[in-house]
């Protein structure tokens, strides 16, 4: 029997509209109209719902149709980039590349630069009184290197053989700072220092003029 207030197909005998919990019992029986076709209510869609667009391809980029790995948040081809799923479910956007930076897609790194180019300095250590002998300089590359017994005066034991300073590069400037227990690194660098080439540092009893 079909409900005459919703249209709802309900079974022979039913007192009441499965749908609408309306009265059945002496209702007319609905007949639809040409004009007028019967609504499937279980397939109407709720009202005020936008209706679901066709999903995209998820294997090609929506910008250039490029195909892409799943995960990438970013065309290899056209630079396009679009949204990915973080692993806590909320959207995530992939920044924007840094102004001015080559594109990782279209540069190319020179096999043969050098890569410590304008990352390296000498230790040259001063002899003591009455020490005989040229002591040849030593040379480190790094923009962070640091300073221990081994590999600055390995047979004096005033230099710990844990980290005794830090030599930084920052922004074109090279910086020492104190890292041993005895604090026995100088200029006495409790803080962060900027040195230049020509300057005389002491790291235990030794002096070093460090060159550029």
């Amino acid at each position: 029997m079909r409900c005459t207030n919703c249209g709802w197909e309900n079974p022979e005998g039913a007192q009441r509209c499965e749908k609408c919990n309306s009265p059945l019992a002496g209702q007319p029986v609905y007949s639809p109209t040409p004009a007028q076709e019967p609504v499937d209510v279980k397939s109407t869609v709720r009202e005020g719902q936008a209706p679901i667009a066709p999903k995209e391809d998820p294997n090609t980029c929506p910008e250039c149709g490029f195909p892409i790995r799943e995960g990438s948040v970013r065309c290899p081809n056209c630079g396009k980039e679009f949204f990915k799923q973080a692993a806590d479910g909320a959207p995530f956007i992939a920044p924007p590349p840094m102004a001015g930076a080559a594109s990782k897609y279209d540069s190319t790194v020179n096999p043969w630069s050098n890569p410590n180019s304008g990352k390296t300095f000498k230790l040259q250590p001063v002899a003591w009184d009455n020490e005989q002998g040229e002591i040849p300089a030593m040379n480190y590359a790094g923009e962070k290197v640091e300073l221990r017994r081994e590999n600055t005066d390995p047979a004096n034991n005033t230099i710990t053989s844990k980290t005794q300073a830090e030599i930084t590069l920052e922004n074109g400037k090279w910086f020492i700072e104190d890292k041993s227990a005895q604090h026995s690194t100088f200029v006495h660098a409790g803080r962060k220092m900027e040195i230049a080439d020509g300057d005389v540092i002491v790291l235990g009893n030794r002096r070093f003029v460090f060159k550029v």
